[in-house]
């Protein structure tokens, strides 16, 4: 982390990732909808922003009001 009054000290990454996998792809090639395309995700282990800036509140890394504040 950087020092110096850069700005940066203490902060962390929130972020949504969907592996593209051969399943997924054919998926969305076949035009399936979107909740089965999300569970075909989350069987993958996919996790929404708001699931991940919620595991950080239950971490302590962050608080309920900035998670709001930034996952509408």
């Amino acid at each position: 982390m950087a020092g110096g009054n850069t700005g940066y000290r203490g902060r962390f990454a929130l972020y949504e990732f969907l592996e593209l996998t051969p399943e997924l792809a054919r998926a969305v090639g076949s035009g399936a909808d979107g909740a089965s395309i999300e569970a075909m995700a989350r069987s993958s282990g996919y996790r929404s922003l708001r699931e991940h800036g919620v595991q950080r509140v239950r971490q302590g890394w962050t608080t309920v009001e900035e998670l709001a504040r930034i996952v509408s």
